[in-house]
Parts: structure tokens; C-alpha cells; sequence
């Protein structure tokens, strides 16, 4: 699985997890989509970033 797919999916599930965050009313429901939607973030930007550490030619992909 390539770095790229891996990135793509994490958007993905961060577009869920924002659609999820403007449709809920429960103060507790939306502090754990929040969490989530920080944790997918994170991890997104770390496999981005080392993907371009061990591949410069290969930005974006």
C-alpha cells in the first residue's frame, strides 16, 4: 500500500469525521469526534511527511 493511498484514505475518514462533527448535538458525542478527528490528522501529516523523507521525488503522491 502506498504512502499516497494511505494519505488519501486518512482525508477521507477526516471528511467523515468533520460531517460527523457538524451534525452532532451531544457536547460528549462532539469532544470524541474532535479527539478522533485530531488523531487522524496527525497520523495523516506523519506518513505524508515520511513518505517525502524517503522519497523527495515523489511529493504528493
Amino acid at each position: 500500500m502506498s504512502a499516497g493511498f494511505v494519505v488519501a484514505l486518512a482525508e477521507g475518514f477526516e471528511a467523515t469525521l468533520e460531517e460527523v462533527l457538524s451534525r452532532t448535538l451531544s457536547a460528549e458525542l462532539r469532544a470524541v469526534v474532535v479527539g478522533l478527528l485530531s488523531q487522524v490528522e496527525a497520523a495523516r501529516s506523519a506518513i505524508a511527511e515520511l513518505s517525502e523523507q524517503s522519497d523527495p521525488s515523489c511529493a504528493g503522491c
